[in-house]
């Protein structure tokens, strides 16, 4: 029996060293590291850009995100090197270039192609960029950009609408009303804001989640009339007004109504004492 057997053993562990041994994902074998540095403009040179997020987008899997440090440095561990992108965000700032990248039309994540920047092959580390007073560091620089849009309802247009747009991030808010035509724009520094539109006669808009960019942002936002409940055929206002005209009228006739009063009881009484003064005539 052993003799059958051991054949089949041998056959077997061939064919297992003939398959190529591939770590599973996550293994510290598949690690690999993404560094490089962001910099900034402060009239005299180049300045580390701390607190700006980097994202890398991976084919597959979740994306991972890190943050600059004080010097403007970033590594971010992934676990593949093939088809990524990154992505670097600060509200108010735009990258302007970055090394060993590639813009793609419509996207906010740039095509990161490693086979042009420095590899270490023994930490798996990609030099994406130089250092900050090198010639390849990634650039940032502050942005601004205008969203502009048309408040309307089924019936036309709606003017004095007032649009608030608010940072996501909190610290910005901003507030303008639509002209005759409806139409409303705001300059505001890039980054992601949350809209909404408010109009007295009109139900309150929904919050809309925006993305301002260098680019032109439209967002344009329908309102619906608001419903009015009406009593004996007035609505809440038309009562209130017709309240207010009663309550006047019953003011002014209880003025008049005093006025009066006070004036009788100030005049001068005239009695006649005529058949008085014949009763006590003089007798002789």
């Amino acid at each position: 029996m052993f003799r059958r057997v051991l054949p089949l053993v041998l056959i077997a562990a061939v064919l297992l060293l003939s398959v190529p041994f591939s770590p599973s994902d996550g293994a510290e074998g598949d690690q690999y590291h993404i560094e490089g540095y962001v910099a900034g403009w402060n009239g005299s040179g180049r300045v580390p850009m701390e607190g700006v997020s980097v994202t890398v987008a991976i084919p597959g899997s979740a994306n991972v995100e890190t943050t600059t440090d004080a010097d403007g440095l970033f590594s971010i561990a992934t676990p593949s090197n093939v088809g990524l992108q990154i992505k670097f965000y600060l509200h108010g700032y735009s990258i302007v270039t970055c090394p060993n990248t590639e813009v793609q039309a419509g996207s906010e994540f740039l095509l990161l192609k490693l086979s042009d920047g420095i590899y270490n092959k023994a930490t798996k580390t990609y030099a994406l960029t130089s250092a900050i007073d090198g010639m390849q560091s990634a650039i940032m620089a502050a942005s601004r950009g205008t969203i502009r849009g048309t408040v309307s309802y089924d019936d036309g247009v709606v003017s004095g609408a007032t649009v608030h747009l608010d940072s996501v991030e909190g610290g910005a808010s901003y507030s303008v009303n639509t002209n005759s035509n409806g139409t409303y724009e705001i300059e505001c520094p890039v980054g992601p804001y949350s809209l909404r539109v408010a109009r007295a006669g009109f139900d309150d808009s929904i919050d809309y989640n925006v993305t301002v960019d260098a680019q032109m942002t439209t967002v344009s936002v329908t309102l619906k009339k608001a419903e009015i409940n009406t009593y004996f055929g007035l609505d809440s206002s038309h009562i209130l007004m017709l309240i207010g005209v009663v309550l006047g009228m019953i003011l002014a006739v209880s003025a008049w109504l005093i006025s009066r009063r006070m004036n009788s009881s100030d005049g001068v009484e005239i009695i006649d004492d005529s058949d008085s003064d014949q009763d006590d005539g003089l007798k002789f």
